[in-house]
């Protein structure tokens, strides 16, 4: 089994300006995308090579770091080891929503946390209800 690379894909505003990283995990032997058979798992290569391996100023400079987080991840206490200044908590279209998820968001948020809600173009109220 090889090693693991970290994937940044770069973010931009209207204007074409950077403004962001999205992080993402990939393996050494395949170049263009990633086998990820958990995605949680993949997060948190993504979080020690960005943290541990790279350097996350190495990795980011002084844009803030996107990071692909289902609830799981969300719901652990490893996103305390993350500094909020650095990153946006990414949940994907396919999570479960639940009232616990949101309660934990709610926290999460208050501790300076911030979300984005990643290949959403449309917002309907009936997947937010519990």
């Amino acid at each position: 089994m090889g090693g693991f690379c970290l994937g940044r894909q770069p973010i931009l505003d209207r204007n074409h300006n950077l403004v962001a990283f999205e992080l993402l995990f990939r393996q050494e032997e395949t170049e263009e995308t990633a086998n990820v058979t958990s995605d949680l798992s993949a997060s948190a290569n993504v979080i020690v090579n960005a943290y541990g391996k790279f350097g996350i100023h190495n990795v980011l400079g002084h844009q803030r770091g996107f990071i692909n987080a289902d609830p799981d991840l969300i719901m652990s206490d490893i996103i305390s080891l993350l500094p909020s200044k650095h990153i946006v908590l990414e949940v994907k279209e396919s999570a479960s929503i639940t009232p616990e998820f949101l309660q934990r968001c709610k926290e999460l948020k208050q501790k300076g946390y911030q979300f984005a809600l990643d290949n959403i173009i449309a917002i309907n109220s009936k997947r937010f209800q519990g």
